[in-house]
C-alpha cells in the first residue's frame, strides 16, 4: 500500500475556505495521476469522502489505454452517510466503487486481496492516514509539501506517538511542490 497526502509546510492537510480546495500544485496532481495509473484501487476514508466528494479517477492521457479505471474503496463506521449523489456512488464509475462498512483497515485490504487487488494508493485524511502507519500496512510514502504555510485545521499526523522512517527516499520539486517519496522501514 502506498499513502498520499498533500500537506502544508506546518503539517496540514486541509486550508481555510478562502485559500481553496487545493494544497498541491496542478503539476503534483497530474503526478498523482501517474500513480494511479499504476496500482489496482484507490482507497479514502469515510470522512474524506463525505467532506472533499473525490471522484479517484484516472483522467486525460492516464486513463487511455487502461482497460477499466480503478477500484474506488470506501472504508467507514457508517455508510449510511454517504450522499448518494456524491462522485463515487453517482457517476459513470459507480460500479467501481466498493464501501466497506468496517473499522479494521487490514480486513479490508485482506478482503480486496482476496478479490484481486494487490496494489492499493491510500489518500486519506489524517487519523486513517495515522492508523495504517501504527498497523504497519503502508509500505511506501508519498507526500506533495507545498509552500503554503498556516494551513487548515487538519494535521497529517493527528497523534503524537505514531513514527515511521523512510528508506530509499527520493526528494523531487513538482511543480512549486516537493514530493518525498520513500519506503517505510519496518
Amino acid at each position: 500500500m502506498i499513502a498520499k497526502s498533500a500537506i502544508t509546510l506546518d503539517g496540514r492537510t486541509t486550508l481555510s475556505k478562502e485559500m481553496g480546495q487545493w494544497i498541491s500544485s496542478p503539476e503534483s496532481r497530474e503526478d498523482v495521476q501517474r500513480i494511479r495509473s499504476e496500482i489496482d484501487a484507490v482507497l479514502v476514508g469515510g470522512e474524506t469522502a463525505r467532506v472533499d466528494n473525490p471522484r479517484l479517477t484516472l483522467r486525460g492521457e492516464f486513463a487511455e489505454g487502461r482497460e477499466a479505471q480503478p477500484i474506488r474503496a470506501v472504508i467507514t463506521r457508517n455508510p449510511e452517510s454517504l450522499p448518494e449523489t456524491h462522485h463515487l456512488l453517482s457517476d459513470e464509475h459507480a460500479s467501481q466503487t466498493k464501501v466497506f462498512a468496517a473499522e479494521d483497515l487490514g480486513e479490508v485490504l485482506d478482503e480486496m486481496g482476496s478479490e484481486g487487488v494487490t496494489s492499493v494508493l491510500l489518500e486519506s485524511g489524517g487519523r486513517l492516514f495515522a492508523s495504517a502507519i501504527e498497523a504497519g500496512l503502508i509500505d511506501e510514502v508519498v507526500l506533495y509539501i507545498a509552500p503554503i504555510i498556516g494551513g487548515g485545521a487538519t494535521r497529517l499526523m493527528p497523534v503524537d506517538d505514531v513514527v515511521a522512517r523512510l528508506e530509499e527516499v527520493e526528494v523531487q520539486r513538482i511543480g512549486c511542490d516537493m514530493r518525498v517519496r520513500g519506503i517505510v522501514n519496518r
